[in-house]
């Protein structure tokens, strides 16, 4: 159980991280008195997270940090685009939508990624074990969230790549990308993926893809030797 909380902790406080960084990294082409209340509250909720003593506790740190954190994101946008805060199933605007889309195309391949080490998907340490739910692969999936996701989703917003034209609403409330869109999307998507960048803490050029099989190797590696899991910080 304590090794299981050690990696739960690890990847809420990495994500956490990531988040502040996105707000940080806005900030300086930006400069505004409104990013410091929230940066302030992430930077405490990040070192909560790495000494939560339950689970719970974890979580309620991780949902009050989500909360700061989409409340920020909602004002990095530059465009009269709307967000009215994180919704999921359905997405209740066009930049959940985005969102949405981008969480799954990359879970699906930390899946594939933590199936080639030879690891069970639906078997995580932060998210309990559910039927049909791949735990393991959202476990790994956070930390990807603000440096791949969500930067990526507030670039193609602010360039106005896409607009409000690009989605329809269906029956569900949800909004979703129209056919023509949706390929747009995935062709940039596809380039970040592919495109090469240097790690920032170990000093590699690598891309996303390649950075997802890495941490699919550490997480391995982590379960094997029980020597904990390093998850990925942009």
């Amino acid at each position: 159980m304590e090794f299981r909380l050690q990696i739960a902790r690890n990847i809420i406080a990495a994500k956490i991280a990531n988040a502040r960084r996105l707000i940080l990294f806005h900030a300086r082409n930006h400069p505004d008195e409104i990013w410091k209340q929230p940066l302030e509250t992430l930077s405490i909720a990040e070192q909560k997270a790495s000494s939560a003593e339950t689970l719970s506790s974890l979580m309620g740190i991780e949902g009050d940090s989500a909360r700061v954190y989409f409340e920020t994101f909602g004002k990095m946008l530059r465009r009269e685009i709307q967000f009215e805060g994180r919704s999921r199933r359905p997405p209740r605007d066009p930049v959940n939508a985005l969102l949405s889309f981008g969480y799954t195309l990359v879970l699906s391949e930390v899946v594939g990624a933590v199936a080639s080490q030879g690891l069970d998907p639906y078997v995580g340490f932060l998210h309990e074990l559910d039927y049909g739910r791949p735990s393991l692969g959202l476990d790994i999936l956070e930390e990807f969230r603000q440096p791949l996701v969500d930067r990526f989703v507030l670039s193609l917003i602010n360039r106005k790549v896409f607009s409000t034209d690009d989605f329809e609403q269906r029956e569900n409330g949800g909004f979703y990308l129209k056919d023509e869109p949706r390929k747009k999307f995935l062709r940039f998507y596809e380039r970040a993926m592919t495109s090469e960048f240097r790690d920032r803490t170990g000093g590699d050029k690598l891309t996303f893809r390649e950075l997802i099989r890495r941490q699919a190797t550490r997480m391995s590696k982590a379960i094997q030797t029980g020597e904990g899991y390093d998850p990925y910080r942009r």
